[in-house]
């Protein structure tokens, strides 16, 4: 008999050995690793709300959410993120529950029944296409553009990406290069 439970979270470092023992039993994106949803916790989370699901002793599925209050007195929680643009500026992308192997549909089906239906979510990096999600409204999904440079379009020139940069930023990187040099050589890999 599966059975969630939603409270708020004082210690947030009470909850790692949790997240860590769960993360090892599931098929977690980074973004649900703790090394991510655990990375400065505290200063991210002013009000985190922890779901977990659990058929007896065993912890099957967990979901921390920021909550956020607005002026105008309703709430939104905010799925691994802060709900603050400064704060979340980082993009999360396979976002979703920590759910442990061979138990996804069953946990996120009682998941979802606890948040109910009248609560604003904000669901960030989770994919539209989620079938174990029906009907869930409202939601929010955040959607930012991402900047990249498509470095294969570029000619093989070895400074041909640094030429499309401003001045400005050109001399920022190489003071940089210089400046990590000094502790050793710098490498890709």
């Amino acid at each position: 008999m599966l059975r969630a439970t939603m409270s708020p979270i004082g210690d947030l470092d009470a909850l790692a050995p949790r997240w860590l023992a769960l993360q090892a039993q599931a098929d977690a994106s980074f973004f649900q690793s703790w090394t991510w949803t655990g990375c400065l916790a505290r200063e991210r989370f002013s009000d985190p709300v922890l779901l977990s699901v659990r058929d007896g002793d065993a912890e099957l599925g967990l979901a921390l959410f920021n909550r956020r209050r607005h002026w105008a007195g309703d709430e939104a929680l905010f799925l691994g993120e802060t709900g603050d643009p400064g704060w979340d500026s980082v993009f999360i992308e396979h976002n979703g529950p920590l759910l442990a192997r061979g138990h996804a549909a069953a946990v996120t089906a009682a998941i979802w029944a606890a948040l109910g239906n009248g609560r604003r979510l904000v669901l960030s990096g989770v994919p539209a296409a989620r079938p174990d999600m029906p009907g869930l409204l409202p939601v929010t999904r955040a959607v930012r553009t991402a900047p990249y440079a498509d470095l294969a379009a570029l000619p093989a020139a070895k400074d041909a990406y640094l030429a499309t940069l401003s001045a400005n930023t050109r001399h920022q990187l190489r003071r940089s290069a210089r400046r990590y040099g000094q502790a050793g050589p710098l490498a890709i890999t």
